[in-house]
């Protein structure tokens, strides 16, 4: 081991100093060699089960492929979905599975279906629009939870936003307290969600409207009057999807009391660097969607400030 491990110094020195005086990107960071033995987080998710929500969005497609195929002896995925366009979650889910995403998945494991269990549900409803049997189920059996579901829409009406991003994760956290074995709760957030801040930390910050606060005055007032007083609420805040990530913080502050929870801000993701194919991506959103517009030859100009650096993190 001590000899892998001063190969792996040389190696990394020598990757440096060949780099002195060029740019170093992601590539150079990605690690090609095989692990020695299990990791600690492989270890971790060993017998576990696993409560993900927005498992059908960009990130959770990634994060449950990854899981299914580096964490072989994970016991189960639980995977939040909603119907949606005419199609029932089974169909849904099928037609996920087939994305070229799972092919190194497919091949490496091929029975990983078996271990994804859907649930039924709606981030925008009370009790997250589960069942009874569900709750109960998720409650007995789940050792980690990663909440990433939320409505990434920046024009998404305030009321919609707070449903599903600030109550949504509320009714997480109610759910999360019923669990018997829970090891951890991972909360995606966002690398903007406390924008307004010159400068960001790894630490809370005092949340623009309390959670609770907000909840009530969406289930009290018209969609209209929320629609009126929307721009006073916003702030220095650019957008609903901002502003609503950075109360759904204040909710995870006010829940988590107790809990192993973490709380994670990626900034702007992207498509995937190298695993499981280079590469892929399944939107056009924010900069994909810049490149995709000047390539087609529908964007000509872009309104910029040459001299801020754009925080972009491979998928």
């Amino acid at each position: 081991i001590l000899k892998t491990m001063a190969v792996e110094a040389l190696t990394n020195s020598q990757l440096f100093e060949s780099k002195q005086g060029g740019d170093i990107t992601f590539m150079d960071m990605v690690d090609e060699q095989e692990p020695l033995g299990d990791s600690q987080i492989q270890k971790l998710f060993a017998g576990s089960a696993v409560l993900l929500t927005g498992g059908t969005g960009f990130l959770g497609k990634l994060v449950v492929e990854k899981l299914l195929r580096s964490c072989p002896d994970l016991k189960k995925i639980f995977l939040l979905a909603r119907p949606k366009k005419n199609k029932d979650i089974t169909k849904r889910l099928q037609e996920q599975f087939e994305d070229v995403l799972y092919d190194r998945l497919r091949k490496e494991r091929p029975d990983f279906i078996s271990k994804i269990s859907i649930v039924e549900g709606d981030m925008g409803q009370p009790e997250l629009g589960m069942c009874a049997e569900d709750r109960a189920k998720i409650m007995n059996e789940v050792d980690v939870i990663f909440h990433g579901a939320a409505t990434v829409r920046f024009d998404e009406p305030l009321k919609t936003a707070v449903e599903i991003n600030v109550r949504g994760t509320r009714e997480m956290f109610k759910l999360a307290r019923g669990c018997t074995k829970l090891k951890a709760f991972v909360h995606i957030s966002t690398a903007y969600s406390n924008c307004p801040q010159t400068s960001i930390d790894e630490k809370f910050y005092d949340s623009p409207l309390p959670g609770e606060k907000l909840i009530d005055l969406v289930e009290t007032m018209d969609e209209q009057t929320i629609n009126n007083i929307t721009p006073g609420l916003l702030g220095d805040f650019p957008n609903t999807y901002a502003y609503t990530k950075a109360v759904a913080e204040n909710i995870v502050l006010e829940y988590s009391k107790g809990l192993p929870v973490a709380l994670f801000r990626p900034a702007i993701v992207i498509g995937t660097a190298k695993e499981p194919v280079a590469g892929w991506i399944d939107n056009v959103y924010g900069p994909t969607g810049v490149v995709v517009g000047a390539a087609v030859g529908l964007l000509h100009v872009l309104n910029c400030n040459p001299k801020v650096i754009a925080d972009l993190v491979p998928g």
